[in-house]
């Protein structure tokens, strides 16, 4: 199994994947300078994760293949929420996203602007793209975990800040009622990371994101660009027993 909970499970992991000692690995990853490499030809034509995978397998060959692999949704609910039931993909799970908007409102005449908004529609682009286009369900889970605490440096979203679909209702609750709920519902909601596995996704970009998570560690840095892959279960529920752990964030 693939898991980049933490950098000790990734080298575990990979390293086992490829036969060696963790030390090996290490060894490898530290031989080469991909920073050096792009800069001093640049007719370099693959991605550096790729060039880093082509790499590795030149000293390491080739490594066995995963059976699974760990995988991470972030989020932001209400804090007695623990998916017993799952992961549901966005068309399954709008009325619960309504239901926790309404149950944390911050008073009565918030509460009733959501329910008009939830009944006549919600004046946001991005709000009918997510809820109509199939392609935007979901659900989602990020390969690294470490990925979903560097969200800034990456350009990546941050769902443990605030899920899009619920972006999108308090920007349009702004534009229609002229306020911004977003405070409110950062301290009303809590982040959590639902840890899942699966075996939908187990193609060679799962390995060269851990790899180049790794060569990130090796040097000390946290993430890079390299870490970066996630799986989309195209409308597929996460069920319950996929479910590794639901790990409450601190804020």
């Amino acid at each position: 199994m693939l898991d980049c909970s933490s950098e000790e499970s990734a080298f575990e992991s990979v390293s086992t994947a490829f036969s060696c000692t963790e030390e090996a690995l290490k060894s490898v990853l530290l031989s080469i300078d991909l920073n050096e490499i792009y800069e001093s030809d640049d007719e370099i034509y693959i991605s550096c994760e790729k060039y880093l995978y082509n790499y590795v397998t030149k000293r390491l060959g080739e490594p066995q293949p995963f059976s699974s692999v760990v995988w991470f949704h972030g989020t932001r609910t209400i804090k007695q929420n623990n998916f017993e039931n799952g992961v549901f993909p966005l068309n399954d799970s709008l009325n619960r996203v309504w239901d926790i908007l309404l149950l944390s409102a911050p008073n009565k005449e918030c509460r009733d602007n959501l329910e008009f908004m939830r009944t006549n529609g919600v004046d946001d682009y991005l709000y009918g793209l997510r809820v109509n286009d199939s392609i935007h369900w979901g659900p989602y889970g990020i390969l690294v975990r470490d990925v979903a605490f560097n969200t800034s440096k990456l350009s990546q979203h941050d769902y443990l800040g605030m899920p899009e679909l619920v972006e999108d209702i308090l920007n349009a609750y702004k534009k229609q009622f002229g306020i911004c709920l977003y405070s409110h519902y950062e301290k009303a909601l809590v982040p959590k990371i639902i840890k899942f596995q699966c075996t939908s996704r187990l193609d060679d970009g799962c390995i060269e994101a851990a790899l180049g998570y790794l060569y990130a560690r090796v040097r000390g840095e946290q993430v890079n660009g390299m870490s970066i892959t996630c799986i989309d279960m195209s409308g597929v529920a996460i069920t319950p027993s996929q479910i590794m752990e639901v790990e409450t964030v601190s804020s």
